[in-house]
């Protein structure tokens, strides 16, 4: 069996039809691109964002975030989370100066980062709020949906949903949006579309994906696909696939919603007692969509290390703050918490493919990795 973080693509979905559109799952006039870190980059173009200009952004940041901000010159400043990846408004707060031009926040896992807070000190101060929106499919806050509060928001449908390829920006508000990309990578959208139905068949037991993996690392001459956060060459003129789209018409979101929910309370009766490891989060609040069920486990490399070795490709998911990234305005500055959370978290799946069969075999499979 091989289960991963990210959904895979049962070959009877290709089946159906069921009428999605990309804005029934990010909003009308979402500008769609290759990936979600494009969306980024041609956010901080509308808004003007450049060299001289600071940005706030989590201390907790994948290196794919950080490179549109590097790429054009911004000047970076992290702000601190707590254990459970919380902010501080005042710690925001007190880190903006005369340059602050924007405030970035992250959603982690679908769960809602007091957008409605936020966004009331952005506009009191006069910033753009840019909101991450990666691990978020219909969510809800308080006040709104979530990708409404920000003056841009950004979505990656590929971490949700079995799609190849699809980052979207969404803009709030009277801004004019960029230009639509039109250049396509069909291909690799084929290519990428064979390896999540491939990743199916593994999780049936019915493909040796291990060994496949390696016959594609092979091919690719071990090429990675992202560009390290101090190499940012890339380039940002490319739309989501047309494949990506056609998949999209065949999902059905309200089904999603209710599976990934439901396979995340299975975890908060199921999960493993242990003192090693602990729930990030130990409720689901309604209007939460989860990307994953994280948790935080001693020990987590040698953990995961041994999932893999029996076909669980559990993500880490978070990313302790990259201190030597150029532009970083406080590099001295330690986030011990994050760095504690991080050093622990397993991202552990949720998603809508998974069936009762897997997700016992995965529980029996943490179980006897964290007690070893």
């Amino acid at each position: 069996m091989y289960v991963s973080t990210l959904a895979t693509l049962p070959p009877r979905a290709l089946l159906r039809r069921t009428r999605c559109r990309r804005a029934d799952l990010v909003g009308e006039g979402a500008v769609a691109y290759r990936w979600g870190r494009d969306a980024i980059w041609w956010a901080l173009e509308t808004f003007g964002l450049g060299r001289g200009d600071t940005v706030l952004l989590p201390a907790s940041c994948c290196n794919v975030v950080l490179e549109p901000f590097i790429e054009r010159g911004i000047r970076i400043t992290y702000y601190a989370l707590s254990g459970t990846l919380q902010y501080s408004l005042e710690d925001i707060e007190r880190r903006l100066d005369p340059t602050t031009r924007a405030v970035y926040v992250i959603h982690y896992f679908g769960f809602p980062q007091q957008p409605s807070a936020v966004r009331a000190l952005c506009d009191r101060r006069g910033l753009l709020l840019l909101e991450d929106c990666a691990h978020v499919l219909l969510g809800s806050a308080e006040h709104g949906r979530l990708g409404g509060f920000g003056d841009a928001a950004i979505f990656s449908l590929r971490k949700i949903l079995p799609v190849p390829d699809g980052g979207c920006l969404r803009l709030n508000g009277p801004h004019r949006p960029p230009r639509p990309p039109l250049r396509r990578l069909e291909r690799a959208a084929a290519l990428g579309t064979a390896k999540l139905l491939a990743y199916d068949l593994g999780r049936r037991g019915l493909l040796p994906i291990q060994q496949a993996k390696a016959v594609w690392r092979r091919g690719q001459g071990g090429a990675s696909q992202t560009t390290g956060v101090n190499d940012p060459g890339r380039r940002h003129d490319l739309t989501m696939s047309h494949l990506s789209e056609w998949i999209v018409g065949r999902i059905d979101p309200a089904q999603v919603v209710e599976r990934r929910r439901a396979h995340f309370h299975y975890w908060l009766e199921h999960l493993p007692a242990h003192p090693k490891l602990r729930p990030l989060h130990a409720m689901l609040p309604e209007g939460v969509t989860p990307y994953s069920f994280p948790i935080v486990v001693d020990g987590a490399p040698r953990v995961l290390a041994r999932l893999r070795r029996q076909g669980f490709d559990f993500e880490p998911t978070l990313n302790a703050p990259f201190y030597e990234i150029a532009g970083l305005s406080n590099p001295d500055e330690r986030f011990h918490e994050v760095e504690a959370v991080a050093a622990g978290l397993i991202s552990v799946p949720v998603h809508q493919a998974l069936t009762a069969a897997s997700l016992e075999a995965m529980r029996r499979a943490l179980a006897e990795a964290v007690c070893a």
